[in-house]
């Protein structure tokens, strides 16, 4: 369920035509005016236009240009109300979402939005008798008059994280969570995997929740773990997000996974909290014929042997019960004609099969024609996913297409590039690919794309990139 904000209504500004007074303004609530670098915070943007005004288009949805913070994308799907102030009805239109603090130090906050307003341009009427037609409605036309609505101002503090605790692993995830591990199987024999499960769950800034699960390799074989997020509302605030990791015993002595910990730091408490969890207790069984401080592991056979006492010389061979049919004579395989003839058969056989064309060759190798086929294949995806109107298969589409151009040009696998690479290094110039990893990045985190997104339109834009960037 949505938190709720609590909307502290404060002066809108007063920079607006006097004769348009009145007609919209523009309201911020945030759930605290104090924040630190790296958090994540709920914001409610209201835009209020007077009811009996004639508004003829909110020509930009509300926006906040201040570079000390970053405001998740409105959308143009806002929840609708009406509402009385000062014995008037205004229309509202409220967006959710959620904003990043990014530098330390005070700042304010204030949003503006562009309307388009009809105002009445009287017309004189002259002469009497008055007709029909000298009636206002006739008498006045309207003229469009581009209105900028701003909102109040908030005053917001944004403060540095003190330094983490020694020893402490903190990646920078800050608000309030839980963490749990669970592992399993736990009865297995050396060398066979385990999957180890961490889970974090909670609200704050889940885009900075990192574990490496264990680390230690003293008797263990690790891998790297892999993770997915799960929100649990609209906004990626809360949620679930889970690491499991591939770790293999090595030595039948391991008897306990390590404990492991996770550490985050809480705003409300203004502290570093960390969480350990308890050793997990395992039972390794050694595999056969395996080492084991100067021993070897032995069968079941040999075990057994050793607990009764028996002398393993003394085992008897199981006896034979008859006689194998008498051979007069014998010859060697290697005299018949046959068997060299079935050797010939590999010799000829394989290199037959296995020839492949130098001119093949060639062309699997040239990694420019593995990248066109790439292309084409994301192309037809991505028509497809236009045409049954898919949002979900078009960005996934759309993304892999932009990342295989950036690592052309880049020279980086195409899997290494993420949303930050993106704003980092292109900057504004190419809006569209921005665009496009950002609801990309809601699709993630939200578990479906924005409804509001005019794929056609997206899709023009992105061409004409792509080209840019193939000409350059």
């Amino acid at each position: 369920m949505t938190q709720a904000l609590t909307l502290n209504v404060l002066a809108s500004s007063q920079r607006k035509d006097p004769e348009l007074e009145g007609i919209a303004f523009i309201q911020i609530g945030m759930e605290k005016n104090t924040l630190y670098v790296g958090e994540k915070s709920r914001v409610r943007i209201n835009l209020f236009t007077l009811m009996t005004a004639r508004i003829e288009q909110i020509r930009s949805i509300p926006e906040i240009a201040n570079d000390t913070v970053m405001l998740n994308p409105l959308g143009n799907s806002p929840q609708q109300a009406t509402t009385e102030i000062g014995g008037k009805r205004y229309q509202v239109f409220s967006w959710e979402t959620t904003m990043t603090a990014l530098k330390r130090g005070p700042t304010n906050l204030e949003a503006i939005a562009e309307i388009d307003v009809l105002t009445p341009t009287q017309r004189r009427t002259q002469g009497f008798p008055q007709s029909l037609f000298d009636d206002d409605f006739f008498g006045t036309s309207y003229t469009r008059t581009p209105l900028r609505v701003f909102s109040n101002t908030i005053e917001l503090d944004i403060r540095p994280i003190p330094p983490a605790p020694e020893g402490k692993s903190f990646s920078g995830a800050i608000g309030k969570f839980g963490f749990e591990v669970d592992a399993s199987p736990t009865e297995l024999t050396a060398g066979d995997p385990i999957t180890l499960t961490l889970k974090v769950t909670g609200t704050g800034n889940f885009d900075r929740v990192f574990h490496d699960g264990l680390k230690t390799s003293d008797g263990w074989k690790i891998y790297a773990p892999q993770s997915s997020f799960t929100p649990s509302e609209r906004m990626p605030l809360s949620g679930e997000k889970v690491f499991r990791q591939a770790i293999i015993p090595t030595d039948p002595r391991i008897s306990t996974i390590p404990s492991l910990s996770f550490t985050y730091f809480d705003p409300d408490k203004q502290d570093f909290v960390t969480i350990e969890n308890k050793p997990v207790s395992i039972l390794v069984k050694a595999a056969p014929g395996q080492v084991i401080a100067g021993r070897t592991a032995t069968s079941d056979t040999e075990t057994e042997d050793a607990a009764t006492g028996l002398d393993p010389s003394t085992r008897l061979v199981d006896l034979a019960v008859g006689l194998d049919r008498a051979h007069s004579s014998f010859k060697p395989v290697a005299y018949s004609i046959w068997f060299w003839l079935l050797m010939l058969i590999p010799v000829v056989v394989i290199p037959v099969a296995t020839y492949v064309p130098p001119a093949i060759i060639e062309r699997i190798r040239r990694p420019d024609n593995r990248q066109k086929k790439t292309l084409l294949h994301l192309e037809k995806e991505m028509d497809k996913a236009l045409q049954a109107k898919n949002k979900t298969a078009y960005l996934e589409a759309a993304s892999a297409y932009s990342c295989q151009i950036l690592a052309e040009k880049w020279k980086v696998s195409p899997l290494s590039i993420t949303t930050a690479d993106i704003k980092f290094r292109c900057g504004t110039r190419y809006p569209g690919i921005l665009t496009l990893f950002t609801n990309r990045e809601v699709l993630h985190y939200a578990g479906m794309p924005d409804r509001d997104l005019d794929m056609n339109a997206l899709h023009q834009g992105l061409q004409s990139e792509w080209q840019s960037l193939q000409s350059n």
